[in-house]
């Protein structure tokens, strides 16, 4: 799969396929999503994460393109998704952001 600049649509799609924990009914918000990462980051990795629902934004409109790892991590398993590539996480070197 090759870089595309824009939009994570594959995150954002993971995200909203997801029900909120809230039980309302709805997709699941970009900060449930920051609170679950967090949760899995501290339960797992025994780091804490302080995401919230503007990083989770900035990843889904595509400016960060690979968070930091164990941040991936849990990400893939909150979402249930197997690899990076599979939530649009792509390593940029040297890619030229048109400065």
């Amino acid at each position: 799969m090759a870089y595309h600049p824009g939009p994570n649509n594959l995150l954002r799609a993971a995200r909203l396929a997801l029900p909120s924990p809230s039980g309302s009914g709805r997709p699941m918000s970009r900060q449930e999503l920051a609170d679950a990462v967090n949760a899995h980051t501290h339960a797992h990795a025994g780091c804490r994460s302080a995401g919230d629902a503007r990083y989770i934004g900035k990843l889904e409109r595509g400016e960060h393109r690979w968070p930091f790892e164990p941040y991936r991590t849990a990400l893939r398993e909150v979402l249930g998704m197997t690899t990076n590539a599979d939530l649009g996480f792509f390593i940029i070197q040297g890619h030229d952001k048109g400065s």
